[in-house]
């Protein structure tokens, strides 16, 4: 299964768009700078649909995280 997500954050001075992608346990990440200026949707939209093909995505293994039980008591 092939998980995608776009998150918009603000890295003092500028906006940047991070997009990550998971096949299985593989992970996969590229950045793309918007500007100082807050993107609007539009310009997020362009950029996803015409722009994503030349993105250039770098490769990272997902290991898994431990999980801590907590007593109830």
């Amino acid at each position: 299964m092939i998980k995608g997500a776009l998150t918009i954050i603000f890295d003092y001075p500028f906006y940047k768009a991070i997009f990550e992608r998971t096949d299985g346990s593989e992970y996969y990440v590229a950045q793309v700078n918007l500007g100082t200026s807050m993107p609007h949707m539009p310009q997020i939209l362009n950029m996803v649909n015409f722009k994503f093909s030349k993105l250039k995505f770098y490769k990272t293994s997902i290991e898994k995280q431990k999980e801590y039980h907590v007593n109830p008591k």
